[in-house]
This record gives C-alpha cells, sequence and structure tokens, in this order.
C-alpha cells in the first residue's frame, strides 16, 4: 500500500523495466540496425569517390573469395572462377571507409585504407575482412612464351639427365616365330648414344639378316635418330612397362639403309624384367 501512495516510485520501475527491455532487444538487433545503418547511408553517400585499391584475394570470415575490377565495377569470384556477385563503390564513410555493395544491398563491404582489412556485411551477419593474395598480373605474350620455355627447359633438362637409365641390351617384343633381334644402347653422357643393332630371321617362310651400328643423337627428350646420308633410323623412348624399359626402332625407308630381305625391320625392343 505504501507503494500507492508514492506513486512515482512507480513509474520509475516501468521506466526501468522498459529500458531493461529496450536494451535485451538493441541487443539481438544489433547486427540487423547495424546493417540497415549503413544501407542509409549508402544511399545518401556522395558519389564515387577515389575508389583506392580493392583487387585480390580476401578472407571473409573463415571463407575465401577473389574479388576483381571489372567495368567500372568489382566481380566476387570463388575458387572455382565463378562469379557470385557483383560490387560497386557506394562513396567513403567518415572520409575513411571505402563502401561497396551489390545491386539490391544484400553484401555490403566496408574497407579500411589501403584495403588490407574491413567488414564484410549481410542482413543478420557480419565478418571480418581481410586481405591474403593479390591477383597475378595478366602476361603479355612475349611474357607466356618465355615463361613456357623456361617451363619447358626445365622439363626437358629433368629428362635428359635421366636418358642414362636407357643404356644397357635389349630385345625384340614380338609373337613372329624365328625372330633373333638386339639393341645395345650406352648412353655418351651428352644426349647421344652408341648402338649396336642385329636382327635375323630364319625359317621357311622368310630369311633376313641386317646388322648396323651408330650413333643416334637425341632431338628431344623420347625421341633420337640416326641420319647416316639418305638413311634416317628414329629411336622412340617409350619408358619403363612391367616388360622393362622399351626402345622403338623405325626406319624411314629402310632399303636406303643397307638391310638385306623382304622382312619389316622396325619394331619395339626392351631390357626384360
Amino acid at each position: 500500500m505504501k507503494l500507492l501512495r508514492r506513486p512515482y516510485i512507480v513509474v520509475a520501475l516501468l521506466i526501468a523495466i522498459a529500458c531493461a527491455c529496450t536494451a535485451n532487444k538493441e541487443q539481438h538487433s544489433g547486427k540487423d540496425a547495424d546493417f540497415a545503418e549503413t544501407v542509409k547511408k549508402i544511399e545518401n553517400a556522395p558519389g564515387p569517390l577515389d575508389q583506392g585499391t580493392f583487387s585480390g584475394e580476401y578472407l571473409i570470415g573463415d571463407g575465401g573469395t577473389f574479388i576483381v575490377p571489372v567495368a567500372g565495377a568489382f566481380e566476387m569470384r570463388n575458387e572455382r572462377e565463378e562469379t557470385t556477385g557483383v560490387l560497386d563503390f557506394q562513396g567513403k564513410e567518415k572520409d575513411t571507409l571505402s563502401i561497396y555493395a551489390n545491386k539490391d544491398k544484400s553484401i555490403i563491404f566496408k574497407m579500411n585504407p589501403g584495403h588490407k582489412s574491413g567488414m564484410y556485411y549481410e542482413p543478420d551477419a557480419q565478418w571480418p575482412v581481410s586481405f591474403v593474395n593479390a591477383l597475378r598480373q595478366e602476361e603479355s605474350e612475349e611474357e607466356e612464351t618465355e615463361r613456357i620455355m623456361k617451363q619447358r627447359y626445365a622439363e626437358d633438362s629433368i629428362s635428359y639427365s635421366q636418358l642414362a637409365m636407357y643404356g644397357g641390351n635389349y630385345e625384340i617384343k614380338t609373337e613372329s616365330e624365328g625372330v633373333n633381334a638386339t639393341l645395345n644402347l650406352q648412353y655418351n653422357g651428352d644426349q647421344s648414344f652408341n648402338y649396336e643393332w642385329s636382327f635375323e630371321v630364319d625359317v621357311e617362310q622368310a630369311k633376313c639378316k641386317a646388322k648396323r651400328k651408330g650413333v643416334l643423337v637425341m632431338d628431344r627428350t623420347q625421341h633420337g635418330i640416326d641420319a647416316d646420308g639418305e638413311c634416317r633410323i628414329h629411336f622412340n623412348f617409350n619408358g619403363y612397362t612391367s616388360k622393362g624399359y622399351i626402345v622403338e626402332i623405325d626406319f624411314e625407308d629402310q632399303s636406303k639403309c643397307g638391310v638385306e630381305g623382304g622382312c619389316d625391320f622396325s619394331g619395339a625392343y626392351a631390357t626384360g624384367n
């Protein structure tokens, strides 16, 4: 009853309860209010000012995205180069923060000077933004050619350094009966091989016999050639298989290489297991 005789106390209590409810409501809707306030500032912002630099890969919360300048706007792209949004520069807040937003203002960026950090906003979420990597500059045709040539040179250097593994004795791999053919390779350490080759067939249907020795020079990492006058023999180095190292011999025109008989002297040779 004493409270009734002191109405100002009741009024004070009601005001305190109202303030507590308001504070609680503001706490839960802080993100929405902040987002709405940002949208309002964007709508009232002046025209585009100095945009600074907004280009590269950015970490947004625990996910990443690329932001690329395109035709006066900024495309957001994922790791698969798919466009996930388009941002336009909206102006500056307090002459410091650069503001960007998509068309319906459902995504907003506030970037600090230098564009190395900032905040990302959606209606019900906000995440810190941090710079990760700059975009790789577009290569000129000359720069691309130079880079490819350097890469090929490095790869070729590794492949040429492994040629010595092809040194050794080989036997022809064929299903034909009566064929006895061998190949011996000795690597010289300078992208060339000394070779000795022999081929003999002695069956009722055919009799062929041939021998040759010479030097084959590697003109590619898996191809060598012995060019002796009009005789040209190609050697294809086909790597390692379950049958061993494989080298294929191919005559361009065997009649010009001093071999006799009606046999086909081209074939594949293997070192065996």
